[in-house]
């Protein structure tokens, strides 16, 4: 098989065997690479003869050239023999004359035409070459030159030449471009950030003769061409810093521009380049590099002598006082939107500082002040004081604003994280740490941290936020150790970090409010707790809160810090930490509220004042000899079941602050407490047994006496009132005899039972100094004031404050109490009777009383010397 190309496939399996299939497929690709290398054969052979035939032309283009030369200097050797063989003997007539005038005129309109041609055909590269070394004023004239030659060449109907060469016709339509490359290539430059004032000049005396337009509008384009340049800047793909480091420098390089182009030496550069064109000898034909000079002798001197023709440039002081006006209007919109972006993507007060910087070391207009007056523009400020310097400062309360936020947001959600988890009960556990290992670490020890309530969890939620107010403080200490700032923008913005610290810490606490307990009432008990410390840890456990809120500037004006002895600038602290306190005493409230439903429950003290509860609640009474001849029973104990009530009312304070309770929220405690007791106590004041029983009221009257000693101050007027008004009517059931003879032993009973129940009831005594005075024999009430020395002492961990305590600690050096103590025999003590009278008993001796001695005891096993 020869024809492989007829060759049918499906046919070739049907009437083949795979052998002879096979032998055929060999024979198609050998037949396939036959034709392969004939081709290459052909390919190469033609390229061969291309080789050839392009040195063959080559080598004639050469020899024509030459041909060419040798021709041109034969003829002109023979026209130069012909008129020195023939000089003297011509005769020219004046036909002859005339005749030779009409020949070299149309000779000269023949090369001048020809020269015109080629000048039109060369000027494209010319103007090329200029555009590409951005001398466009210099390309325009060419590109004016050249329409001037093609509209001339066009205009000249009878010039028989032009139809001799139809390129000339075409060669415009070529250059016609060049009108709006040039116009491009000017707008570019002049939207350059980096513009000098020989570019502007010339871009701006380019579009002068492109546009054949007024200076007005010159002057307005440039504006806007500026404008675009500016916006080119703040959008490019620059680091923020140098967006606006670059736009800043572009408004500043407008003004020295327009100064230079416009107004200096009252007409400006454009003016005087205009004026230098109009009078120069020179046409456009110098800006041409011709070797030949007898060819341009040959042009006609519309050509030789051209320049471009313009009006004379005249600039309308109302007509740029408007520009400039629209101007600075743009320009504040763009200072607005593009700008004020730019600076919204600043995050760092170090980045703010190296910008003020940098913009402070640009140096401002020289020109502004004198434009200003030109223009009788109202504006004295420079770019920086008028836009960027508000923007910088806003900036700077936005990002203070913004760390403020997260910082508040962050220490929210912690808050309620904290709060979603269980609180844990109790928090005085015994732990290694709690003993601090030198004086130094006593302010920050666990021990000082557990007397004040303060869990891990508040710890870190503490320490966190602080660290986070530390930061801002930083930031804000780079801008105020700036020596090219003014002191008035740092007292500003101090009393923006003042407003804006007051600001965030009344939203935590309202977003704190807004916090809802969904759980049970334990749950709601643990979260008032939690919350409750939580605000008392930021004024006690955040000294950068502190300084954020009390910051000032020393005399000097340089050194700027916070103070706390200073009274105006603590103004703002003073609210801040009071309104803190408040709001940590409303959670108390609302603790010891949910507390006191748990405390109703108990209604022992309510039980059957009868017989038999008589015997069940009334312990022993005291038996005191009077005058060696009477013997009278008083009560010497409070209730079993008010002191029952009152343990199990400790042990359920205990239970959720084992002796953290302030005083301010005790003695809230305590107003709910005794307003529970007195409504026990006047319920049981109008049981028909306590009538006509002296005994059982004389013990009901020393209860009430016990309460009002132990829990109340000469402030609670309200609860005294109702005290004494209920023991008015129990006194109605005393003998006013017996009444005066057991009062000054019932007021000693009294003083000595609570001295004894103080350390079971201290959780619940606010004033355990007022126990002291007891102990001593005083009689106030108030409280006494504590001092304390210059070195620290342990004992300060149990106080509150300098005036109360919150728990009695063990004592160190105390006096002991002095006790009239019975000796064995003289005192019988008997269960109270049923009568009003008391009964005689006798006595063989007189009481003694106990020497005072100093008493030593340690705290953990320490000795005395480490309190001191």
């Amino acid at each position: 098989m020869t024809d492989f190309l007829t060759l049918n496939v499906d046919k070739l399996f049907e009437e083949h065997a795979v052998q002879e299939i096979d032998q055929i497929h060999r024979k198609v690709q050998t037949e396939v690479e036959s034709k392969r290398e004939l081709l290459r054969l052909k390919v190469g052979e033609r390229y061969r003869d291309l080789l050839k035939a392009a040195d063959t032309i080559t080598k004639m283009k050469a020899t024509s050239e030459e041909v060419v030369e040798s021709v041109q200097r034969i003829s002109q050797k023979c026209r130069t023999f012909n008129e020195r063989q023939l000089l003297g003997f011509e005769v020219e007539t004046s036909e002859t004359q005339h005749l030779n005038r009409l020949s070299n005129k149309h000779v000269n309109n023949y090369f001048g035409t020809v020269v015109q041609i080629k000048l039109l055909t060369s000027l494209p590269e010319m103007i090329w070459s200029h555009l590409d070394k951005e001398q466009f004023f210099i390309a325009t004239q060419l590109f004016t030159f050249a329409r001037h030659i093609s509209t001339g060449l066009q205009l000249d109907t009878n010039n028989s030449v032009m139809k001799h060469f139809p390129v000339a016709k075409k060669q415009w339509e070529m250059m016609k471009p060049f009108f709006f490359t040039i116009k491009q290539s000017a707008l570019e430059v002049l939207e350059r950030e980096d513009l000098t004032e020989d570019s502007a000049t010339d871009c701006l005396l380019s579009l002068f003769l492109l546009e054949k337009s007024s200076l007005d509008s010159i002057f307005q384009s440039f504006l806007n061409l500026r404008v675009n340049a500016l916006k080119k800047c703040l959008e490019s793909d620059e680091r923020v810093k140098e967006k606006i480091i670059s736009s800043l420098r572009v408004l500043n390089s407008t003004v020295e521009l327009v100064w230079k182009c416009f107004f200096e030496n009252g007409k400006g550069m454009i003016v005087e380049n205009l004026e230098n064109l109009s009078t120069s000898e020179n046409g456009t034909l110098g800006h041409l590099t011709i070797k030949d000079v007898e060819i341009v002798r040959v042009l006609p001197d519309i050509i030789l002598k051209f320049r471009p023709t313009f009006d004379k440039p005249t600039l309308n002081p109302d007509a740029l006082r408007k520009s400039m006006n629209d101007w600075f209007q743009i320009i504040d919109t763009v200072c607005g939107s593009l700008l004020k972006n730019n600076f919204e993507m600043i995050t760092s007060m170090k980045t703010i500082q190296e910008l003020k910087k940098e913009a402070l070391g640009l140096d401002n207009p020289k020109e502004w002040s004198l434009l200003c007056t030109e223009l009788s523009i109202k504006l004295s400020d420079s770019f920086y004081d008028n836009k960027y310097h508000p923007l910088i400062n806003n900036r700077v309360r936005a990002i203070i604003k913004n760390s403020w936020m997260q910082s508040v947001d962050s220490t929210y959600n912690v808050i309620v994280k904290e709060l979603m988890e269980p609180q844990q009960h109790s928090l005085w556990i015994e732990d290694m740490a709690d003993v601090p290992s030198s004086l130094k670490d006593i302010k920050n020890n666990h021990l000082l941290m557990k007397t004040k309530g303060y869990s891990d969890g508040i710890l870190s939620i503490s320490k966190e936020f602080d660290l986070k107010l530390k930061d801002i403080l930083e930031e804000i200490e780079v801008l105020m150790k700036e020596s090219n700032s003014i002191k008035e923008d740092k007292i500003a913005l101090i009393e923006f970090m003042k407003e804006t610290s007051a600001s965030e810490i009344c939203n935590l606490i309202s977003k704190l409010k807004c916090l809802g307990n969904e759980s049970g009432a334990a749950a709601a008990k643990e979260s008032y707790l939690f919350l409750a410390r939580v605000l008392m840890g930021f004024v006690e456990l955040c000294p950068n809160l502190k300084e954020s809120l009390s910051w000032y500037s020393i005399e000097d004006g340089d050194n700027w810090k916070s103070v706390s002895d200073d009274k105006r600038n603590l103004e703002k602290w003073n609210q801040i930490s009071g309104l803190l306190f408040d709001e940590s005493f409303y959670y108390w409230r609302g603790f010891c509220d949910l507390l006191m439903k748990d405390i109703l429950k108990e209604d022992c003290i309510l039980e059957g004042l009868g017989f038999n509860g008589v015997l069940k609640d009334f312990l022993n009474w005291e038996s005191i000899a009077v005058e060696e001849t009477t013997t009278i029973r008083i009560p010497s104990q409070p209730r079993v079941s008010l002191q029952q009530y009152l343990l199990k009312v400790s042990q359920l304070l205990s239970d959720y602050i084992p002796q953290t309770l302030p005083t301010k929220v005790l003695h809230y405690f305590n107003g709910k407490l005794i307003e529970n007791l007195i409504r026990m106590y006047e319920s049981i004041g109008n049981e028909k047994f306590i009538e006509g029983n002296q005994n059982a009221a004389l013990q009901i009257y020393f209860d009430l006496k016990f309460i009002q000693t132990i829990f109340t101050k000469r402030d609670d007027r309200n609860i005294l009132d109702r005290i004494q008004k209920l023991s008015d009517t129990l006194k109605t059931s005393i003998d006013p005899f017996d009444f005066e003879l057991f009062h000054t032993h019932l007021n000693a009973n009294i003083k000595k039972c609570v001295v004894r129940m103080k350390a079971q009831l201290g959780i619940l005594l606010p004033y355990p100094e007022k126990v002291d005075l007891l102990l001593a024999g005083g009689t106030d009430t108030k409280p006494s004031t504590a001092t304390t020395g210059s070195e620290p002492n342990v004992i300060s961990l149990s106080s509150s404050g300098s005036s109360s305590t919150w728990f009695p600690l063990l004592p160190i050096i105390v006096q002991e109490e002095k006790v009239e103590v019975p000796k064995e025999g003289e005192l019988e003590v008997e269960l109270p009777q049923q009568s009003s009278s008391a009964q005689p008993k006798k006595t063989n001796g007189k009481s003694s009383s106990s020497s005072t001695r100093p008493v030593k005891s340690s705290f953990f096993g320490m000795s005395q010397e480490w309190f001191k």
